[in-house]
């Protein structure tokens, strides 16, 4: 699930169900195949709402008119089509393939990950979450949303946790100009290289990599392993092993996350002690 479809989901879960922005939402997710003939008009009428509660709910999710909301949403549909067909095709090829080869490949791929993340480096990482007010999540999305209950579970610890695709321009604009040292910036990017993305101009539409790597504050980077060994101010690295299917990519991410989760309760119970 995307970002714009995950946030309606969250709408339909925490409204009372006759207020008009559930209604909104529950259509929406009820038709996400007719979003491409959606209009203002036919979606304030088949909600029984109204265009102007309508346009509010747009602006409320972030988004400045309809058009680019309905935009944002068939190209996240379109993108989770993808997605899909991508780990379909991994999944036939793999009932293709040797069943415990494929279980061999797969070990040896955890194991190869798990090789190249420290303790050292992710106490670090827990000790900087510690420290930090805010952070920022940047990066693909279906990456991003892996992170989605270590923000729901940081928010109740008293962080406050963007997902940059939540944000519009004028929203992360604010959040980067007000950003603290001690606040946190993580760039989940397992399929790309940190020399690739310092050389794209395709990162993200409203900020460039570059642009995130020289804000003055802590950073991570999880990426695919450097063939160079950068060092690069304020940026903690963690190497991703490269593999061709991409759902390794997002059980590697998840994995990280619990590790993460775990090194950020040492991390603040340790302190709580000083």
């Amino acid at each position: 699930m995307g970002m714009i479809i995950s946030k309606v989901q969250t709408i339909v879960d925490t409204y009372s169900f006759d207020h008009v922005y559930y209604q909104i939402a529950q259509y929406l997710l009820k038709h996400l195949d007719d979003v491409y003939n959606m209009t203002l008009t036919s979606l304030a009428t088949s909600s029984f709402t109204s265009r102007s509660s309508v346009l509010k709910f747009c602006h409320d999710m972030g988004f400045e008119s309809w058009k680019v909301f309905i935009s944002h949403l068939a190209s996240e549909i379109e993108d989770r089509k993808s997605l899909n067909n991508i780990i379909e095709m991994n999944v036939s090829l793999n009932l293709d393939r040797d069943y415990p080869k494929m279980t061999r490949n797969q070990e040896h791929y955890f194991q190869e990950y798990d090789a190249g993340i420290s303790h050292e480096v992710i106490g670090k990482i827990g000790q900087d979450i510690v420290q930090a007010k805010r952070l920022l999540i940047c990066g693909e999305d279906n990456f991003c949303l892996c992170l989605r209950e270590f923000q729901t579970f940081l928010s109740f610890q008293g962080k406050e946790v963007y997902i940059r695709s939540m944000l519009n321009k004028k929203d992360i604009n604010h959040l980067l100009d007000t950003f603290d040292k001690d606040d946190l910036i993580f760039i989940i990017a397992p399929n790309e290289s940190f020399e690739s993305l310092l050389e794209s101009h395709e990162f993200d539409e409203i900020i460039q990599f570059k642009q995130l790597m020289n804000i003055p504050i802590q950073k991570v980077f999880i990426g695919q392993k450097s063939i160079l060994n950068i060092k690069y101010l304020g940026c903690t690295f963690i190497g991703i092993p490269y593999t061709t299917d991409y759902y390794l990519y997002l059980f590697a991410i998840i994995d990280f996350v619990y590790k993460l989760s775990f090194a950020y309760l040492q991390a603040k119970n340790i302190n709580n002690k000083k």
